[in-house]
């Protein structure tokens, strides 16, 4: 068994990466322009470290299904009942995340850091997203959204880049 997962690709560099898992102290949750400024300062700071090459930051790491979020998706074009939308995990990555722990940039673009709040959604996803939901197309400039367009929170999001995919939930899962 050893030897076999060990073979397994996980789909991410595992060399010459330091990971670190932070949590937010305090009793009141920061807002989210509090939480991106931290972010952004952070990663700064740690970008300007002897011998850092690179930095990013990610909701759950690769193998480590610690925080396990799944979304229900709406593609652009494709009319679904609520109750049949396609499911899939859903992750938020900063820019440089993937180049930092080693997941390839297939197709298309990384996260920039003039990609926020302010700006159109945009959104990255993996080689088995796109096989899954886009079979035979280039999904660069196909809209996704997570939910239901009926949901007031609801908005589109383009894609655009296609990532290497990764194992999130050990190295035995798909």
């Amino acid at each position: 068994t050893l030897a076999a997962l060990s073979a397994t690709d996980p789909g991410f560099s595992e060399r010459e990466a330091v990971t670190a898992q932070l949590w937010v102290p305090g009793s009141e949750t920061p807002s989210d322009d509090e939480l991106r400024s931290f972010q952004s300062a952070l990663l700064q700071r740690v970008r300007s470290l002897p011998g850092v090459t690179s930095a990013g930051s990610v909701l759950s790491l690769p193998v480590d299904s610690t925080v396990n979020m799944r979304s229900s998706y709406s593609i652009d074009g494709r009319v679904v009942e609520r109750t049949s939308l396609p499911t899939a995990g859903l992750q938020l990555a900063s820019p440089d995340y993937f180049r930092t722990i080693g997941i390839p940039l297939l197709r298309g673009r990384d996260f920039a850091d003039s990609d926020g709040p302010a700006s159109p959604p945009v959104m990255i996803v993996s080689q088995a997203f796109a096989e899954r939901f886009f079979p035979g197309e280039d999904p660069i400039g196909k809209r996704v959204g997570t939910g239901h367009p009926e949901d007031d929170d609801f908005q589109w999001s383009t894609i655009v880049g296609v990532v290497g995919s990764t194992r999130h939930h050990g190295l035995r899962a798909e």
